[in-house]
């Protein structure tokens, strides 16, 4: 059963605003050993504590985290990363879940990861919905929502391809062993 959830408007315009602003003009996208990700993800948490972005970031993070534990009636929670990403055009995910072992990724490390949430910046792209193909879910998500759902095969999930423009959204991956924690 599809347990995720939406809310529009989880953050208000001028955060949505000031956060794409970063992305598209400020953001230091990172190198990665992984051809796929590599200089398509800016990390908050290497940012300098008094960077006003991570500030802003941090207090959003406090608010995903009280949606989560409020949805899903849960203890404390802890995410083990939150950035930006930048989904140009030809880029896609291919269905996967967060959490457990997924034989999609090969040698997936990420079974702490007990929900995922998404936060989106922008609407002003082609294609890029997220899609839940076990029960025939898609969605174009409408700028400054936020999406969430569990980790587990049963939240099997993807990306479809952006066809025109760059998506921006904020991913975060959550899970209940604070050994796991980076939030800054």
């Amino acid at each position: 059963m599809y347990d995720g959830k939406i809310i529009l408007d989880f953050i208000s315009e001028e955060e949505r605003v000031f956060l794409l602003d970063y992305a598209l003009n400020k953001a230091p996208w990172q190198k990665s050993k992984n051809e796929y990700w590599s200089e398509r993800c800016s990390y908050f948490h290497s940012l300098e504590d008094d960077n006003i972005y991570k500030i802003k970031m941090s207090e959003i993070n406090q608010r995903i985290k009280q949606a989560l534990i409020t949805h899903y009636t849960l203890g404390n929670l802890w995410s083990d990363t939150i950035h930006i990403a930048k989904w140009p055009e030809g880029f896609h995910a291919d269905a996967h879940y967060d959490g457990e072992q997924d034989p999609a990724y090969g040698a997936w490390n990420y079974t702490h990861r007990k929900f995922g949430t998404v936060i989106y910046l922008n609407d002003d792209y082609e294609g890029g919905e997220i899609y839940y193909p076990q029960y025939g879910i898609e969605v174009k998500p409408k700028a400054g929502c936020l999406i969430m759902h569990r980790g587990s095969s049963d939240q099997l999930h993807g990306i479809k391809e952006v066809t025109s423009g760059v998506r921006y959204a904020i991913p975060a991956f959550w899970g209940d062993e604070e050994e796991y924690n980076n939030e800054f």
